[in-house]
Protein backbone atom coordinates (compact mmCIF):
# COMPACT_ATOMS: atom_id res chain seq x y z
CA UNK A 1 0.00 0.00 0.00
CA UNK A 2 1.06 3.41 -1.04
CA UNK A 3 2.27 6.04 1.75
CA UNK A 4 -0.62 8.18 0.58
CA UNK A 5 -3.20 5.63 0.37
CA UNK A 6 -2.31 4.84 3.88
CA UNK A 7 -2.37 8.28 5.33
CA UNK A 8 -5.80 8.61 3.66
CA UNK A 9 -7.03 5.28 5.73
CA UNK A 10 -5.76 6.52 8.85
CA UNK A 11 -7.40 10.05 8.18
CA UNK A 12 -10.85 9.19 7.27
CA UNK A 13 -10.84 6.66 10.21
CA UNK A 14 -9.80 9.05 12.85
CA UNK A 15 -12.35 11.93 11.52
CA UNK A 16 -15.14 8.73 10.71
CA UNK A 17 -14.83 7.56 14.32
CA UNK A 18 -14.19 11.18 16.15
CA UNK A 19 -17.02 12.80 14.91
CA UNK A 20 -19.11 9.76 15.38
CA UNK A 21 -17.97 9.23 18.86
CA UNK A 22 -17.96 12.71 20.00
CA UNK A 23 -21.60 13.33 20.75
CA UNK A 24 -21.59 10.16 22.99
CA UNK A 25 -18.63 11.67 25.35
CA UNK A 26 -21.41 13.24 27.41
CA UNK A 27 -22.43 9.82 28.61
CA UNK A 28 -19.16 8.97 30.29
CA UNK A 29 -20.62 11.43 32.84
CA UNK A 30 -23.96 10.58 32.85
CA UNK A 31 -25.48 12.66 30.83
CA UNK A 32 -27.35 12.33 27.44
CA UNK A 33 -25.20 12.29 24.05
CA UNK A 34 -25.73 15.35 21.81
CA UNK A 35 -25.48 15.99 18.69
CA UNK A 36 -26.20 12.57 17.41
CA UNK A 37 -26.47 14.11 13.90
CA UNK A 38 -23.17 13.91 13.44
CA UNK A 39 -22.92 9.85 13.24
CA UNK A 40 -24.50 8.98 10.35
CA UNK A 41 -23.21 11.63 7.89
CA UNK A 42 -19.66 10.93 10.00
CA UNK A 43 -18.03 8.76 7.29
CA UNK A 44 -19.09 11.07 4.33
CA UNK A 45 -17.32 13.58 6.19
CA UNK A 46 -14.05 11.62 6.61
CA UNK A 47 -14.52 10.75 2.87
CA UNK A 48 -14.49 13.83 1.45
CA UNK A 49 -12.07 15.34 3.54
CA UNK A 50 -9.94 12.79 3.00
CA UNK A 51 -10.87 13.01 -1.00
CA UNK A 52 -9.93 16.64 -1.60
CA UNK A 53 -7.49 17.62 1.04
CA UNK A 54 -5.29 14.73 2.67
CA UNK A 55 -4.98 12.62 -1.00
CA UNK A 56 -6.24 15.20 -3.11
CA UNK A 57 -7.31 12.02 -5.41
CA UNK A 58 -10.96 13.59 -5.74
CA UNK A 59 -13.39 11.63 -6.96
CA UNK A 60 -13.57 9.76 -9.80
CA UNK A 61 -14.05 6.53 -7.92
CA UNK A 62 -16.39 7.40 -5.49
CA UNK A 63 -19.83 5.52 -7.00
CA UNK A 64 -21.72 8.87 -6.63
CA UNK A 65 -23.26 8.28 -10.45
CA UNK A 66 -26.42 6.43 -9.91
CA UNK A 67 -26.56 3.39 -12.60
CA UNK A 68 -29.99 2.54 -12.21
CA UNK A 69 -30.94 2.31 -15.80
CA UNK A 70 -28.25 -0.09 -16.36
CA UNK A 71 -28.28 -2.48 -13.59
CA UNK A 72 -31.78 -1.97 -12.18
CA UNK A 73 -31.76 -5.76 -11.44
CA UNK A 74 -29.55 -4.75 -8.66
CA UNK A 75 -31.15 -2.04 -6.83
CA UNK A 76 -34.59 -4.35 -7.04
CA UNK A 77 -32.19 -7.13 -5.08
CA UNK A 78 -31.08 -4.38 -2.97
CA UNK A 79 -33.99 -3.78 -1.62
CA UNK A 80 -35.90 -6.89 -1.35
CA UNK A 81 -32.92 -9.26 -0.04
CA UNK A 82 -34.57 -8.68 3.60
CA UNK A 83 -37.63 -10.62 2.25
CA UNK A 84 -34.87 -13.93 1.86
CA UNK A 85 -33.44 -13.65 4.88
CA UNK A 86 -36.27 -13.56 7.76
CA UNK A 87 -38.04 -15.92 5.70
CA UNK A 88 -35.11 -18.07 6.58
CA UNK A 89 -34.69 -17.24 10.12
CA UNK A 90 -38.25 -18.86 10.89
CA UNK A 91 -37.16 -22.34 10.11
CA UNK A 92 -33.78 -21.90 11.35
CA UNK A 93 -35.55 -20.50 14.89
CA UNK A 94 -37.54 -23.52 14.97
CA UNK A 95 -34.35 -25.83 14.11
CA UNK A 96 -32.56 -24.49 16.39
CA UNK A 97 -34.83 -23.78 19.71
CA UNK A 98 -34.68 -21.08 19.16
CA UNK A 99 -38.42 -20.15 18.26
CA UNK A 100 -40.81 -18.06 20.84
CA UNK A 101 -44.26 -19.27 21.87
CA UNK A 102 -46.68 -19.47 19.03
CA UNK A 103 -43.97 -19.74 16.20
CA UNK A 104 -44.37 -21.44 13.43
CA UNK A 105 -44.05 -21.49 9.34
CA UNK A 106 -43.75 -19.18 7.04
CA UNK A 107 -44.07 -15.41 9.07
CA UNK A 108 -43.23 -16.54 12.48
CA UNK A 109 -45.67 -15.25 15.35
CA UNK A 110 -46.96 -12.48 12.89
CA UNK A 111 -47.17 -12.12 9.44
CA UNK A 112 -46.58 -8.36 7.53
CA UNK A 113 -49.64 -7.55 5.32
CA UNK A 114 -49.08 -6.56 1.87
CA UNK A 115 -49.51 -2.92 2.19
CA UNK A 116 -47.36 -3.01 5.19
CA UNK A 117 -44.41 -4.80 3.84
CA UNK A 118 -44.72 -2.37 0.64
CA UNK A 119 -44.63 0.52 2.52
CA UNK A 120 -40.94 -0.89 4.48
CA UNK A 121 -39.38 -1.39 1.09
CA UNK A 122 -40.67 2.37 -0.24
CA UNK A 123 -39.31 3.64 3.04
CA UNK A 124 -36.06 1.75 2.20
CA UNK A 125 -35.68 3.30 -1.29
CA UNK A 126 -36.79 6.72 0.45
CA UNK A 127 -34.01 7.10 3.15
CA UNK A 128 -31.28 5.39 0.72
CA UNK A 129 -30.33 9.25 0.18
CA UNK A 130 -29.82 9.54 4.21
CA UNK A 131 -28.25 6.47 4.18
CA UNK A 132 -25.64 7.73 1.73
CA UNK A 133 -24.18 9.17 4.41
CA UNK A 134 -22.37 6.03 5.67
CA UNK A 135 -22.12 4.55 2.40
CA UNK A 136 -19.75 7.55 0.81
CA UNK A 137 -17.40 6.70 2.93
CA UNK A 138 -17.73 3.07 3.81
CA UNK A 139 -18.52 1.67 0.37
CA UNK A 140 -17.30 4.77 -1.40
CA UNK A 141 -14.05 5.24 0.12
CA UNK A 142 -12.60 2.94 2.80
CA UNK A 143 -13.93 -0.75 1.93
CA UNK A 144 -12.39 0.07 -2.14
CA UNK A 145 -9.11 1.32 -0.51
CA UNK A 146 -8.55 -1.24 2.20
CA UNK A 147 -6.79 -4.40 0.51
CA UNK A 148 -7.95 -3.35 -2.62
CA UNK A 149 -6.33 -5.96 -4.26
CA UNK A 150 -8.77 -8.39 -2.06
CA UNK A 151 -12.20 -7.54 -1.93
CA UNK A 152 -12.82 -10.36 0.70
CA UNK A 153 -10.91 -9.46 3.20
CA UNK A 154 -11.16 -5.87 2.25
CA UNK A 155 -15.05 -6.74 3.18
CA UNK A 156 -14.24 -8.47 6.48
CA UNK A 157 -12.32 -5.48 7.76
CA UNK A 158 -14.45 -2.98 6.77
CA UNK A 159 -17.32 -4.95 8.53
CA UNK A 160 -15.56 -5.86 11.59
CA UNK A 161 -14.32 -2.07 11.48
CA UNK A 162 -17.85 -0.36 10.92
CA UNK A 163 -19.39 -2.88 13.36
CA UNK A 164 -16.90 -1.64 16.17
CA UNK A 165 -18.07 2.13 14.73
CA UNK A 166 -21.58 1.71 15.88
CA UNK A 167 -20.44 0.69 19.92
CA UNK A 168 -21.27 4.05 21.81
CA UNK A 169 -24.88 3.72 19.91
CA UNK A 170 -24.86 0.21 21.98
CA UNK A 171 -23.99 1.20 24.38
CA UNK A 172 -25.69 4.13 25.47
CA UNK A 173 -28.99 2.28 24.40
CA UNK A 174 -29.39 3.29 20.69
CA UNK A 175 -29.76 -0.21 19.82
CA UNK A 176 -33.01 -2.08 21.14
CA UNK A 177 -31.58 -5.24 23.09
CA UNK A 178 -32.38 -7.31 25.83
CA UNK A 179 -28.00 -8.16 26.02
CA UNK A 180 -25.61 -5.28 25.43
CA UNK A 181 -22.60 -7.71 25.65
CA UNK A 182 -23.89 -10.18 23.18
CA UNK A 183 -24.79 -7.37 21.50
CA UNK A 184 -21.34 -6.10 21.14
CA UNK A 185 -20.08 -9.41 19.58
CA UNK A 186 -22.90 -10.08 17.10
CA UNK A 187 -23.43 -6.33 15.79
CA UNK A 188 -19.60 -6.58 13.97
CA UNK A 189 -20.72 -10.41 12.74
CA UNK A 190 -23.67 -8.80 10.98
CA UNK A 191 -22.16 -5.83 9.58
CA UNK A 192 -19.12 -7.82 8.14
CA UNK A 193 -21.93 -10.31 5.83
CA UNK A 194 -23.82 -6.94 5.39
CA UNK A 195 -20.00 -5.43 3.84
CA UNK A 196 -19.59 -8.68 2.01
CA UNK A 197 -22.93 -7.88 0.31
CA UNK A 198 -22.69 -4.06 -0.31
CA UNK A 199 -19.09 -4.28 -1.55
CA UNK A 200 -20.45 -6.91 -4.29
CA UNK A 201 -23.26 -4.44 -5.16
CA UNK A 202 -20.33 -1.69 -5.16
CA UNK A 203 -18.42 -3.91 -7.75
CA UNK A 204 -21.34 -5.01 -9.96
CA UNK A 205 -22.91 -1.18 -10.15
CA UNK A 206 -20.03 0.88 -9.80
CA UNK A 207 -22.04 3.33 -7.48
CA UNK A 208 -23.11 3.54 -3.67
CA UNK A 209 -26.32 3.90 -4.26
CA UNK A 210 -27.52 0.26 -4.78
CA UNK A 211 -25.82 -0.18 -1.19
CA UNK A 212 -27.66 2.58 0.16
CA UNK A 213 -30.53 0.90 -0.98
CA UNK A 214 -29.73 -2.54 0.68
CA UNK A 215 -27.96 -0.73 3.57
CA UNK A 216 -31.85 0.91 4.12
CA UNK A 217 -33.77 -2.01 3.25
CA UNK A 218 -31.48 -4.10 6.73
CA UNK A 219 -32.23 -1.08 8.70
CA UNK A 220 -36.09 -0.04 7.52
CA UNK A 221 -37.45 -4.23 5.99
CA UNK A 222 -35.14 -6.49 7.71
CA UNK A 223 -35.13 -4.67 11.70
CA UNK A 224 -38.91 -4.41 11.67
CA UNK A 225 -40.27 -7.56 10.08
CA UNK A 226 -37.57 -9.30 12.26
CA UNK A 227 -39.23 -7.87 15.24
CA UNK A 228 -42.45 -8.74 13.79
CA UNK A 229 -41.94 -12.28 13.28
CA UNK A 230 -39.94 -13.04 16.78
CA UNK A 231 -42.38 -10.69 19.13
CA UNK A 232 -45.35 -10.07 16.77
CA UNK A 233 -44.20 -6.62 16.94
CA UNK A 234 -42.57 -4.36 14.62
CA UNK A 235 -40.90 -2.59 17.95
CA UNK A 236 -40.85 -5.18 20.16
CA UNK A 237 -37.37 -6.41 21.19
CA UNK A 238 -36.63 -10.01 20.66
CA UNK A 239 -34.74 -12.39 22.44
CA UNK A 240 -31.05 -12.81 21.64
CA UNK A 241 -31.38 -16.59 20.53
CA UNK A 242 -34.13 -14.82 18.13
CA UNK A 243 -30.99 -12.04 16.97
CA UNK A 244 -28.48 -15.03 16.74
CA UNK A 245 -30.79 -16.64 14.07
CA UNK A 246 -31.22 -13.62 12.32
CA UNK A 247 -27.46 -12.72 11.99
CA UNK A 248 -27.06 -16.68 11.07
CA UNK A 249 -30.11 -16.44 8.21
CA UNK A 250 -28.35 -12.95 6.86
CA UNK A 251 -25.03 -14.15 6.36
CA UNK A 252 -26.48 -17.48 4.40
CA UNK A 253 -28.08 -15.26 2.24
CA UNK A 254 -25.72 -11.92 1.61
CA UNK A 255 -22.61 -14.30 1.68
CA UNK A 256 -24.48 -16.72 -0.41
CA UNK A 257 -25.94 -14.32 -3.15
CA UNK A 258 -22.08 -13.17 -3.82
CA UNK A 259 -21.17 -16.52 -3.48
CA UNK A 260 -23.16 -17.97 -6.26
CA UNK A 261 -22.47 -14.94 -8.09
CA UNK A 262 -18.88 -15.67 -7.64
CA UNK A 263 -19.44 -19.29 -9.29
CA UNK A 264 -21.09 -18.37 -12.00
CA UNK A 265 -18.81 -15.41 -13.05
CA UNK A 266 -15.97 -18.38 -12.82
CA UNK A 267 -18.20 -20.93 -14.82
CA UNK A 268 -18.59 -18.19 -17.56
CA UNK A 269 -15.10 -17.44 -17.79
CA UNK A 270 -14.14 -21.42 -17.86
CA UNK A 271 -16.72 -21.57 -20.49
CA UNK A 272 -14.83 -18.83 -22.89
CA UNK A 273 -11.54 -20.04 -21.88
CA UNK A 274 -12.62 -23.06 -23.59
CA UNK A 275 -14.28 -21.74 -26.87
CA UNK A 276 -11.40 -20.28 -27.41
CA UNK A 277 -8.86 -22.89 -27.25
CA UNK A 278 -11.36 -25.14 -29.93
Amino acid sequence: MHTNARRGIIVYLVIAFGLAWLPFAPALAGHNPVAIFLMPIAPAIAAVVVRRWVTREGFGDSGLRPRLRQRWPFYLLAALWPIAATLLSVPLALLLGAAPEGFDIPWGIEAPGWTTLLAWVLGSIAIAPIIMGEEIGWRGYLQVRLLADRPWRAAIATGVIWGVWHYPLILTGGENTEDRALTLLLFPIATTSLSVFLGWLRMCTGDIWAGSVAHAANNVTEDSWHRLAFTGQASGVPAMPANVVVVIAEAIVLVGIVAVSGLRRAQRARAVATMSRT
